[in-house]
């Protein structure tokens, strides 16, 4: 039997230390870390089956570079699913509706705790529809071998 591919994580964060962070929490999946809004552009195209999005990617108040990127994949791959996270509430009625308008699969508190488990736990529920269509194409090919 043939196993499903691991599935395709992008990471989109800007800090060396939380990008070590989440290599680690997300050993099990084949994962992209990248530092820039720049860097995640280039690679956007190449069919990630998730990413986890740091919406603040320099020190500036008020930059929302990753909610640019989560833009941006919501055009170039649709299928995608989206999780953002930041260690800072939003801080305008504009940047929220941004984010509304998104229909993210999940927008994480990045300072918590606990978030190991919440970021692996908002992925699998993310992945839930990419394994079922996984599981689809394989039938579907199965098929047409007959």
């Amino acid at each position: 039997m043939v196993e499903p591919p691991r599935p395709r994580v992008l990471v989109v964060e800007d800090s060396e230390s939380y990008q070590e962070l989440y290599a680690e929490i997300l050993a099990d999946f084949d994962v992209t870390i990248v530092g820039s809004k720049e860097a995640a552009l280039a690679i956007a195209d190449q069919l990630f089956d998730v990413a986890v999005i740091d919406m603040r990617l320099k020190e500036i108040r008020d930059n929302v570079e990753g909610l640019d990127v989560a833009e941006h994949l919501r055009l170039v791959a649709p299928s995608t699913k989206v999780i953002l996270k930041s260690g800072y509430p939003l801080q305008t009625a504009e940047i929220a509706e941004r984010i509304k308008q998104l229909n993210l699969d999940g927008v994480l508190d990045k300072s918590a705790d606990y978030q190991a488990r919440t970021l692996r736990d908002a992925i699998r529920k993310a992945m839930q529809s990419v394994e079922s269509r996984h599981h689809e194409n394989l039938r579907g090919m199965s098929s047409t071998k007959l």
